[in-house]
C-alpha cells in the first residue's frame, strides 16, 4: 500500500514540476528560474521517495 502511494506521489510530483517548468520555458519568463526547479525538484523527488 505505501509503496503504490509513493509512486503516486512521484508520479504527482513529477508532473507538477514538468508542468511548471514548460509554463515558464514557453512563456519565455523566468529560464534561469525554470532551470532551478528542474534541478531542485531531483532532490526534492529523491527526498520523498526515500521516506
Amino acid at each position: 500500500m505505501k509503496s503504490i502511494f509513493k509512486s503516486r506521489a512521484f508520479a504527482v510530483a513529477i508532473s507538477f514540476v514538468l508542468a511548471v517548468g514548460i509554463f515558464l520555458y514557453q512563456n519565455g519568463q523566468d529560464q534561469l528560474f525554470a532551470k532551478e526547479v528542474s534541478k531542485n525538484s531531483l532532490h526534492i523527488l529523491r527526498a520523498i521517495f526515500n521516506k
